[in-house]
């Protein structure tokens, strides 16, 4: 019966760690989506023309702007990463033990059938008498 609870545990461990690699992919896929919106804006601005001194200062300003964002976010994914493998690895880690656990009960219900069967055998041979073994012929 230990070995069922921990396999519930582990299995309900296996659930969260899935749970918290969904949130962290569709984080990264969010940052993705933000850098890849502050490089079109610098896009956008190394193309735009430029007629005021403002323009001209905004031109040099920004960039600085989103190329800082961009390393933050970067960072920020790179972080996330780490997360995603660890989780990953967690779940590998837990698969792992669950199949273990699963081999080990399947030999012992295996075990407790041939048990079974054996002292079904010994009860249906005490079952029947001496003198009709010989009449089975």
């Amino acid at each position: 019966m230990q070995l069922y609870s921990w396999m519930n545990y582990l299995q309900s461990q296996e659930e969260i760690w899935r749970r918290e690699l969904d949130k962290l992919l569709l984080d990264r896929e969010e940052l993705q989506k933000n850098r890849r919106i502050w490089l079109e804006r610098l896009s956008a601005v190394k193309t735009a023309q430029m007629q005021t001194v403002s323009d001209i200062e905004q031109y040099f300003r920004f960039p600085q702007k989103i190329w800082r964002e961009n390393s933050r976010i970067l960072e920020q994914e790179s972080e996330i990463q780490e997360r995603i493998d660890w989780c990953r690895s967690n779940i590998v880690e837990i698969r792992r033990k669950l199949q273990a656990i699963s081999s080990i009960l399947a030999s012992r219900e295996a075990k407790l059938r041939k048990i079974a069967l054996r002292r079904e055998e010994r009860s249906l041979a005490e079952m029947i008498p001496p003198h009709e073994e010989g009449n089975t012929q």
